[in-house]
């Protein structure tokens, strides 16, 4: 979008823990990790997992206000996290990503997870959560009309349970694209 004058600005992983870099790499930042999300969807515990989150955007502030772990630009507030779709088939393959398969688990778990990371001040964000992969991710051959069904089942819920005091730092609704049959 450079030529709209508008810079990209860096994002960093944080699902279990904040993600600075490859484990052997020379430049990598070492961090706190937690179990993956399902290991912590577990718990059914939302002050377990608000917790662990405010763990990771305390770390990632830190970070990013440290010169030292600069990188050159590479800090960043936004987090990818937490990962708020529902374990529908466990043939997809990423479901160590998700909290589990119901809808009000999930979106009381990713709402524990987003004040975990956003912190507890009423006006400046400690980190900005990118909630993730959130509807329609991986629903491809899907028509539309399945789509819409199960937008309305559990994804909209979700959201506004994830989301309930407006705080949203980020939520890309759209992953892939929608195909009718």
């Amino acid at each position: 979008m450079t030529r709209l004058g508008i810079r990209g600005y860096n994002q960093a992983e944080g699902l279990h823990g904040l993600a600075r870099g490859r484990a052997n790499s020379p430049n990598s930042i070492p961090t706190t990790t937690f179990p993956q999300a399902i290991g912590l969807g577990e718990t059914w515990d939302p002050a377990i997992l608000q917790k662990a989150a405010a763990v990771e955007g305390y770390e990632a502030r830190w970070l990013y206000q440290n010169p030292r772990y600069a990188r050159g630009g590479s800090a960043s507030l936004i987090i990818r996290a937490p990962q708020a779709d529902l374990g529908r088939d466990i043939r997809w393959g990423r479901n160590e990503e998700i909290f589990g398969e119901d809808a009000f688990m999930n979106g009381t778990l990713a709402a524990a997870f987003v004040r975990g990371l956003q912190g507890n001040d009423p006006k400046y964000y400690q980190t900005a959560a990118l909630m993730k992969h959130f509807l329609a991710n991986n629903k491809r051959s899907r028509p539309v009309e399945d789509f819409l069904r199960l937008r309305r089942a559990a994804f909209t819920g979700i959201l506004h349970a994830a989301l309930p005091d407006g705080r949203r730092g980020g939520c890309p609704l759209l992953h892939d694209r929608l195909q009718r049959r």
